[in-house]
């Protein structure tokens, strides 16, 4: 089992069936999966090397080749300011039409039976299924334009 020591205090599992809290600035010894997990995937933990100082040889010894993690550098986070979020917001927003002209109302414009409106639109792949449905204006300007 690696030793690691947590960067941040973390929710983890060993086993897949219970959670521990693994908390910033303590080591453990944790399985490789775990270890890998939050070394590589999470960023919130490195390996921890733990050195015997004049180790005695001994005739029971039994040298175990541990496996090196590779750490790969952890991704950079994007910070985003309020305004910045204001901006996105606002701007999903103009891409946003709104369905404010309804269907009785084109047909009653162009002095043809909602039916047929309902017609066009299907043929101009708009979902339209009754007179009261919303249409949006660059909808609306389509089933217009194919009107004529």
């Amino acid at each position: 089992m690696p030793r690691i020591k947590m960067l941040r205090s973390t929710p983890g599992s060993e086993d897949g069936l219970s959670t521990n809290l693994y908390l910033k600035d303590h080591e453990y010894d944790v399985p490789h999966e775990l270890a890998l997990a939050f070394i590589t995937h999470m960023g919130v933990a490195v390996q921890v090397r733990v050195r015997v100082a004049n180790p005695e040889p001994s005739e029971k010894a039994v040298i175990e080749k541990v496996p090196e993690i590779k750490v790969e550098p952890v991704k950079p986070v994007v910070l985003v300011t309020e305004e910045e979020e204001v901006i996105k917001e606002k701007e999903s927003v103009k891409e946003f039409e709104p369905k404010n002209t309804r269907v009785y109302e084109v047909a009653n414009e162009l002095k043809i039976p909602w039916k047929e409106v309902i017609e066009i639109a299907q043929k101009l792949g708009i979902e339209v299924r009754v007179a009261q449905a919303g249409l949006t204006d660059s909808e609306v300007e389509k089933i217009k334009s194919a009107r004529k």
